[in-house]
C-alpha cells in the first residue's frame, strides 16, 4: 500500500559499506532488441564547474603533506573522468511493467515507476532523461526488496550501486569525511558520481531503519539534502568540498519497518509496503529466481530451465530469499545424484 501519495516528495566503498544481496545481480542487458529498440545518443550534463575544480587544485597545494597529496589525487581523478557525463534515458514503461510476472507483490511500485517514465517520454520522447522519485520499500526480511531493486535497475538500463546502512555507524558513509582526519575519504555519493558511466545511476540504501546514529554523527544526515533536487545540484562531499551535481541520482531504500525512520526523511520518499507473496504468486517468483540463478552461475547452463510443478509446490508461500537458498541446494543435490532436472526430493 502506498502511504506517501500526498507527501512532498565494479566500485570501491569505505570499509564495511558494501553488502552483497543473496540474489545474483545480473548486468543490465542493453542488447534487448525486442523491448529496447535502437536508442538515440545520450545527452550529457556537467557534474562540476571547471573554475571550482581549479580552485580546489590550488587549495590542495596548501594542505599538509598528509592531506594534500590525497586530495590532489582525487582532483586528478576528476580531471581524468571528465566534467560532462551522459544521462541514461527513460526506457519504455513496458520494460518495467514486464517485471510484474516475476514480482507480483511489487506491482504497485512498478506501476508508479511506469507512470513517471510515461510522463517523461510524452514530454521529451526518446530524449527524455531517466528520473524517478525516491522510493522506500518496507517489508519483512526475505520478501525480495534487494533483489527487486537490482532487477529494477536492469530494466531501467542504468548503473547500480548499493550500501548497507546497518553496517555503517559513521555519518560519513554518504558525504565523506574531511581529509584533515587520518581516515578522511570521500563518501558513497562522490564515489558513485566519479565512477558511474551515467549521471543518474540507481543507489540502493539497504535497511535504513537500522541506521545507528552516534553522538556526533548520523548516517542518514546527508540524505535530507540529497533527496531535494535543488540542494542535491550543489552537493559537497566533506572530503573533496567541490560542489557536484547529484540531483540526477535515483534513490531506492529498503526497511523492515518504519519504526525509527525520521518523519522528515519519510516525507521526501514515496513509501510502499511490500507484502510476502501470496501462495498463488509463488510459482512465478520461483521461476524468476531459478532463471536468475541459472544465468548468473557457471553451473546454470548444465541444469534444465524448467521446474516441475511438484518442485514449485514445495515453495508455495515462501519468501523469495528462502526460495533462492532452497533452489541452490536442490541444484547441488540433483547434480550429486547425476541429474540435470530438479525433483521434489531435492527440496528437503
Amino acid at each position: 500500500m502506498n502511504h506517501a501519495t500526498d507527501r512532498t516528495e565494479t566500485m570501491t566503498y569505505p570499509a564495511g559499506a558494501f553488502m552483497a544481496c543473496w540474489y545474483p545481480i545480473q548486468a543490465a542487458n542493453h542488447d534487448d532488441t525486442e523491448m529496447a529498440p535502437r536508442r538515440p545518443p545520450l545527452s550529457e550534463i556537467p557534474l562540476f564547474d571547471m573554475d571550482e575544480l581549479a580552485a580546489l587544485r590550488e587549495y590542495a597545494q596548501t594542505l599538509d603533506e598528509h592531506s594534500g597529496p590525497r586530495l590532489q589525487a582525487l582532483v586528478n581523478q576528476l580531471d581524468e573522468a571528465g566534467r560532462r557525463v551522459p544521462l541514461a534515458l527513460a526506457v519504455h514503461p513496458d520494460r518495467v511493467l514486464a517485471l510484474k510476472h516475476v514480482f507480483p507483490n511489487f506491482t504497485e511500485v512498478l506501476e508508479e515507476i511506469a507512470m513517471h517514465l510515461g510522463l517523461a517520454r510524452i514530454a521529451a520522447g526518446d530524449q527524455a532523461g531517466l528520473s524517478i522519485p525516491p522510493i522506500l520499500l518496507v517489508g519483512p526480511p526475505g520478501v525480495g526488496k534487494t533483489y527487486f531493486a537490482s532487477r529494477l535497475c536492469e530494466a531501467l538500463q542504468t548503473s547500480f550501486y548499493e550500501t548497507s546502512v546497518s553496517s555503517n555507524s559513521g555519518g560519513f558513509i554518504l558525504s565523506g569525511l574531511d581529509m584533515g582526519w587520518s581516515n578522511g575519504k570521500p563518501g558513497l555519493v562522490f564515489r558513485t558520481l566519479l565512477k558511474s558511466p551515467v549521471a543518474n545511476p540507481l543507489i540502493l540504501l539497504d535497511e535504513i531503519d537500522k541506521a545507528r546514529s552516534g553522538l556526533n554523527s548520523d548516517p542518514l544526515g546527508a540524505l535530507y539534502g540529497l533527496l531535494e533536487r535543488h540542494t542535491a545540484a550543489r552537493f559537497r562531499d566533506e572530503a573533496v568540498t567541490l560542489p557536484m551535481d547529484a540531483s540526477h541520482l535515483l534513490w531506492v531504500a529498503t526497511a523492515n519497518s518504519l519504526d525509527g525512520i525520521p518523519e522528515p526523511l519519510l516525507s521526501r520518499m514515496t513509501v510502499f509496503e511490500i507484502p510476502l507473496p501470496a501462495p498463488e504468486q509463488s510459482a512465478d517468483i520461483a521461476l524468476g529466481i531459478w532463471q536468475s540463478l541459472r544465468e548468473t552461475n557457471a553451473w546454470g547452463r548444465h541444469l534444465d530451465a524448467r521446474l516441475p510443478a511438484a518442485v514449485l509446490d514445495c515453495m508455495r508461500g515462501e519468501a523469495p530469499r528462502i526460495m533462492a537458498k532452497r533452489l541452490t541446494r536442490a541444484a547441488g543435490r540433483a547434480v550429486l545424484d547425476g541429474r540435470n532436472t530438479l525433483a521434489p526430493r531435492d527440496m528437503r
